[in-house]
């Protein structure tokens, strides 16, 4: 990326559909697996033009993979696609494009991916052109034309129950690949959807390691050695090796009750749809801040105490940022998808974060009027708002900077040559144009994705604005994602096959003291939804780090197995790059890292009873109490090597506490899960059940983890001799 500026911008359009009246509906992205098996030579186009633009002499230069890639991060210099950028300087050096953070991290990352996606289309055309000539069969060469039209860049599901059973698919990993290419004899290729080989070295790329460490057990990462992209590699410049044994270890588990971290992800998922539909629009705004990015600016107005969460405008919902930085994670470990200064450079790095896209594609089609918007969001005092700002404010590039909907997302310039911004990247609605019927939309993106489905009932996102999907539908739609994503606490519930008889599962609506009965409102019986709100400094760690959260049940689980790992919160971060304008930002200002951990049912409820403490007579506190002890808690690395731990016991030898203001912030929560059903309905069918999503309300935040039964608890690090 370190050209002259002598292009013209490059905009960044998608896979045009060519202009026709009317237009055809866009084809889907689809699943990376599902490509492979059931479109096979659109798998070979997608390899194949991948390979064709990661080659040194690619043309033109900026939609090159090198180029395209060192977007996210390094070698923060300006992309070529953007020459006329009007650049601040009054802070110094470039200070790169990072929006993570933020309101403007999923819209920001939409046309990022419609860049790969356009040059990968284009040169697949050429490549279908010239494989169509060589059949001798017409069909086979229409055949290729159309996978060429139909070609969308594809996700990785890590979703998808089969990660759960099989971890990384083999066709992410294997160092070589059989493709479908004419005369239909298969042929070996290099995998480049495995690992990228840089073309030359990427400035920036610096060797980085954790303090404290010796060198036998040293997690230093050699992006300044490393001639490729590693996934959770071991520490070594040479002869590296990546333990996909490990990632696969993380994704699933053999026990039945631990499904893993793909369960852990599902369960965050489906926590992104807890919004009720009937948010005033005053507080949508907050809403769209909660679910789009891990720092929640508009739940964090106390600026003495930022760990805690003191607006009213808040619903517990996991934020989409935070299974993303997740799974950044576990797949990178030490290795580049470990640090957004390097992600951006291996290939999966797109296949994951088109999945992250696909996410929000749902959760726009459930929610189409939840956005940003450009007032701002509404304080605590339900009259006054305050703008969206960027960092802070503090190192944006103009102080006080405000971001909104309007805000552009640079380097990104659409077919009018204007910059992308959320508004224009909001849903994939499908856009003719206005001056006449064969106009193209300067914001249509072209693509859309498959429908989720359970049983006979689909999710569809809308491409057609003359025909949004009503709120009725809407309404089944998001409890059909719930089921999808397995989020059913009456099927919980019945699965434990544990009556918990103590009255905070009992009574109806316990802390807020409303008896009303509102009507249609039919409570899931014994039943109380316990989560963890954890909130995390991004500066603790000189790099990446992640939260692990576990239950320990001393009757089912044996003392030298681990307990139950519930949920993992991450920290992405940038190692300790100073050249990020958005971190530094974020660093003065104090933004923390924001997630949401549920805690399974029939955990709650064996926690309980092997305590004996599942009495009509047991009081609340002691409840509360039990779970709270259950619960542990620490951080580890991104290789999942231990770094600190809460724990009763103070700190011996060369241990030490970490300090209180740079310590995690753990509190237990819980609602009451209930259905809203039209008035007339008193006793609903199990078919109107199944119709009806589950909403959340009589939150108690009960108590933070730190203390205990009246005892205070410490993360204590220990130090490498």
């Amino acid at each position: 990326m370190s050209a002259p500026y002598t292009s013209a911008p490059y905009r960044i359009t998608g896979a045009v559909i060519p202009a026709a009246t009317p237009l055809p509906e866009p084809p889907p992205r689809l699943d990376i697996c599902i490509m492979r098996e059931e479109h096979p030579k659109q798998f070979t186009l997608f390899v194949l033009s991948w390979k064709r633009i990661m080659q040194p002499d690619f043309e033109p230069k900026a939609a090159s993979f090198q180029e395209i890639a060192g977007i996210h991060g390094m070698p923060y210099v300006p992309w070529l696609g953007d020459p006329d950028e009007g650049r601040q300087n009054a802070r110094g050096p470039w200070l790169g494009y990072c929006n993570h953070g933020s309101i403007l991290f999923p819209n920001w990352h939409r046309p990022y991916l419609m860049l790969l996606e356009q040059i990968i289309s284009d040169v697949g055309y050429g490549i279908a052109s010239t494989f169509a000539s060589k059949e001798q069969d017409p069909r086979e060469a229409e055949a290729w034309m159309k996978a060429a039209a139909e070609l969308r860049f594809p996700f990785w599901d890590w979703t998808h129950r089969r990660t759960g059973e099989e971890g990384v698919p083999d066709i992410l990993k294997t160092p070589e690949i059989e493709l479908e290419v004419p005369p239909g004899v298969p042929t070996t290729y290099e995998n480049v959807l495995a690992y990228y080989r840089l073309n030359h070295p990427v400035d920036g790329f610096n060797n980085r390691w954790r303090t404290n460490r010796v060198y036998k057990e040293s997690a230093r990462a050699y992006f300044r050695e490393w001639d490729r992209t590693y996934r959770h590699p071991n520490s070594q410049a040479v002869s590296v090796t990546e333990d996909y044994a490990a990632i696969n270890a993380l994704l699933k588990d053999g026990n039945p009750d631990r499904l893993g971290t793909w369960a852990n992800l599902t369960n965050d998922v489906s926590g992104m749809f807890v919004f009720p539909l009937d948010i005033a629009p005053d507080e949508r705004a907050n809403a769209w801040d909660e679910f789009s990015n891990t720092a929640f600016q508009s739940g964090h107005r106390n600026l003495a105490r930022p760990q805690e969460i003191n607006s009213p405008y808040v619903w517990n919902a996991t934020p989409i940022e935070q299974s993303h930085n997740l799974v950044h994670l576990v797949l990178g470990g030490i290795g580049h998808m470990g640090d957004n200064d390097t992600a951006g450079f291996d290939p999966i790095f797109f296949l994951h974060h088109c999945n992250v896209d696909r996410l929000l594609a749902f959760w726009e089609h459930i929610y189409p009027d939840y956005v940003a918007g450009t007032e701002g969001f509404l304080n605590p005092d339900g009259i006054t708002r305050t703008p969206f700002t960027q960092g802070g404010g503090t190192w944006i590039e103009t102080n006080n900077q405000v971001v909104d909907d309007r805000s552009p997302l640079p380097p990104f310039r659409n077919a009018g040559y204007a910059y992308w911004t959320s508004q224009g990247g909001h849903t994939l609605m499908y856009y003719p144009g206005s001056s006449r019927p064969v106009t193209i939309s300067p914001i249509n993106k072209y693509y859309t994705y498959p429908p989720i489905e359970v049983g006979n009932d689909k999710v569809k996102i809308d491409t057609d604005p003359e025909r949004p999907t009503s709120l009725p539908v809407r309404t089944k739609q998001r409890r059909v994602l719930q089921d999808y994503f397995r989020y059913n606490p009456i099927k919980a519930r019945d699965d434990t096959k544990i009556e918990l008889l103590p009255d905070v599962f009992k009574k109806k609506a316990p802390y807020s003291g409303d008896s009303r009965r509102i009507p249609g409102r039919i409570y899931v019986e014994n039943y109380r939804q316990f989560f963890v709100s954890a909130n995390l400094d991004p500066t603790l760690i000189d790099g990446s780090y992640m939260l692990v959260v576990s239950v320990k049940v001393s009757a089912e689980v044996k003392a030298e197995e681990r307990p139950f790992e519930i949920g993992r919160v991450a920290v992405l971060a940038r190692g300790s790059s100073e050249t990020c304008g958005n971190c530094q930002a974020q660093r003065a200002g104090g933004v923390r890292v924001r997630g949401v951990i549920l805690i399974p049912h029939h955990l709650v409820a064996q926690v309980l009873v092997s305590a004996l403490k599942n009495k009509e007579e047991t009081p609340e506190h002691e409840i509360i109490e039990t779970i709270s002890a259950s619960l542990q808690a620490s951080l580890v690395h991104p290789d999942d090597t231990p770094h600190s731990k809460l724990q009763a016991e103070g700190p011996e030898g060369n241990e030490r506490i970490l300090p209180g203001d740079k310590s995690p912030y753990l509190e237990l929560l819980s609602s009451e899960v209930y259905q809203q059903f039209d008035e007339g309905i008193q006793q609903p069918t199990s078919k109107q059940k199944a119709d009806v999503p589950y909403d959340f309300d009589d939150w108690k935040r009960h108590t933070s983890l730190a203390r205990v039964g009246g005892a205070e608890l410490h993360w204590v690090h220990k130090r490498d001799s």
